[in-house]
């Protein structure tokens, strides 16, 4: 022993120091040796968990010894949250502290101060929205067919895909399925949802099928390409979704012999929902909203009584989801004609490993003292399902639209020769590239270390000390690693040789000549300060994501 036994900086373990390494216990983990020094050139293992941070950085205590690894010669060790591997047949190169770990990832704190942006979704900006498959009820729509065009959102909107689903049980009544009660007094009114061809006979549509409006109403919408979706069509990235869509509502007598198609209600109602969600992802609380705006002239007749409530309700599959904060009830129509409210849906603090799912529907209510019964719901949104866990293989706990696929884009962060291998790479045939196949989140450490055992700790030195192998697909994912009968390729300015320790060929490609060579690995020495930074920021688009085990994603 070079040091007497002494306390850690986390306040936890206990540390002895001695000639060829350290011994490190924690009440936890127990007592185990890590060899080597805490210089991350020439430490060995010891200096790549140095460079992590220790016991208080990612991965956390040693929770077994030192042993071989996949590969002949090879080192490897198990720490709390991830393996460190160690090629020691050259040892004796300086350039060795590239390879087994993510560099360089920031901290929480370092994100939030210095890059709010790293690790964002940025699907919206490069792809636009996601179409999510959410059912909603049919249409009161302006156009016969029921698909409607776009409110006052461009001509380039997409045609009307949205799944049409079963409308509640107490949702509106269609008008032409209305049966008229001699009973009711002669001031009872019924509200129903008209037929589209109700709405030509009230002349309410043009010859194109188009509504005769005097104006469009107002938007809640935060994001503008929300605008161009096709109505009843939920858009979104990991983090936000919205969703609009028209509908009308008549109101006849109920003891009257009509409606029929060309009988003129005594009131009626033109309007747009609107609805939208947003996550977080450091946090098992979302937020709502939900909005109606009223075309000018949309409120005509007997319909300016009426009043207006909201009421947005949550399901979970975990012990709840309580809805808060909704706030508009009974509000008259005819002084409201452009209302919102946002809500929050909690889901309080999660047990570790957990997982739960909220599903979420938001209606707008009509009420009017002459009908019977006395409210009336608009046909009612249903939200995308969020997913809020407190995975192992993440921080803390948050939500997200797990439906829609996320874009890590590397391309707008200053690491350009990590953009440029990974473009390479994608050119070549290899999963990731947006629009193509995406790649696949792997969480367990000991297959990460695998992968790269068998890419980039394959490459023989001597090594460039300015340089760190890269790899694609990367390691942290089920596309990466070399398998046999793949191609392991590289390029003619990457510097790396034409064969892999153990056996097995790399073949050496014109970067300005690239064609599709098949699955399997792509390698290439880069700026060693490009690579650290890169594998930082997919740490942090892994953990702002909160990509679980197998979820898809892809790398612009």
């Amino acid at each position: 022993m070079i040091a007497d036994e002494g306390g850690l900086p986390d306040g936890v373990g206990r540390l002895a120091r001695f000639q060829n390494g350290s011994i490190y216990w924690s009440p936890a983990t127990g007592a185990w040796p890590v060899y080597g020094t805490g210089d991350i050139n020439t430490g060995r293992i010891m200096g790549k968990w140095a460079a992590t941070g220790y016991e208080r950085g990612s991965l956390g205590y040693p929770i077994e010894d030192e042993k071989p690894g996949i590969d002949p010669g090879s080192l490897q060790q198990t720490f709390q949250r991830g393996t460190i591997g160690w090629p020691i047949t050259f040892a004796d190169s300086p350039a060795n502290s590239n390879i087994g770990t993510d560099w360089d990832e920031p901290s929480a704190a370092e994100v939030e101060a210095n890059c709010p942006t790293c690790g964002d979704d940025e699907r919206i900006d490069i792809e636009g929205l996601a179409y999510l498959t959410v059912p909603q009820p049919a249409p009161t729509s302006s156009v016969p067919d029921g698909t409607g065009g776009t409110l006052n959102r461009t001509a380039e909107a997409p045609a009307d895909s949205a799944p049409i689903a079963e409308p509640a049980p107490d949702a509106l009544i269609s008008c032409d399925q209305l049966v008229p009660d001699l009973t009711a007094g002669p001031d009872e009114l019924v509200l129903c949802s008209p037929t589209p061809e109700m709405l030509k006979e009230q002349g309410l549509l043009d010859e194109g099928g188009s509504a005769q409006r005097v104006a469009e109403p107002e938007t809640s919408l935060s994001r503008q390409e929300c605008r161009s979706l096709p109505q009843r069509q939920w858009g979104a990235d990991r983090g936000y979704a919205c969703m609009w869509r028209e509908d009308w509502t008549f109101i006849y007598n109920r003891n009257s012999s009509t409606p029929t198609p060309g009988a003129t209600p005594v009131g009626r109602f033109n309007y747009i929902q609107e609805h939208e969600l947003t996550t977080q992802w450091n946090n098992s609380a979302w937020t709502g909203k939900s909005a109606i705006h009223f075309f000018t002239g949309g409120v005509n007749g007997i319909a300016t009584e009426a009043l207006m409530s909201v009421s947005p309700t949550c399901s979970s599959s975990g012990t709840g989801c309580p809805v808060t904060g909704s706030g508009l009830s009974n509000v008259p129509v005819a002084f409201n004609t452009d209302l919102e409210t946002t809500f929050t849906v909690s889901n309080g603090s999660l047990a570790a490993g957990a997982q739960v799912t909220n599903n979420t529907t938001s209606k707008w209510v009509f009420t009017h003292p002459q009908t019977n019964p006395l409210k009336w719901n608009a046909p009612e949104a249903r939200f995308p399902q969020v997913r809020c866990d407190r995975a192992a293989s993440l921080t803390g706990q948050g939500c997200v639209i797990p439906a829609a696929e996320p874009i890590f884009d590397i391309s707008s962060r200053e690491v350009l020769s990590h953009s440029e291998h990974i473009q390479r790479a994608q050119l070549t045939g290899l999963p990731g590239a947006v629009g193509g196949v995406p790649l696949r989140r792997l969480v367990d450490p000991t297959a990460i270390q695998a992968n790269r055992n068998s890419s980039c700790n394959r490459i023989p030195g001597p090594r460039d000390p300015d340089t760190d192998c890269d790899e694609y697909p990367f390691a942290s994912t089920y596309d990466g690693g070399f398998s046999a009968g793949t191609v392991a390729r590289t390029y003619d300015d990457c510097n790396v040789g034409a064969g892999l320790q153990g056996g097995g060929g790399i073949a050496v490609l014109d970067p300005d000549d690239l064609a599709d060579e098949g699955p399997g690995i792509s390698m290439c020495f880069i700026d060693r300060g490009d690579n650290r930074s890169g594998g930082g920021y997919l740490s942090w688009f892994f953990r702002k994501q909160r990509l679980l085990d197998a979820e898809t994603f892809y790398v612009n």
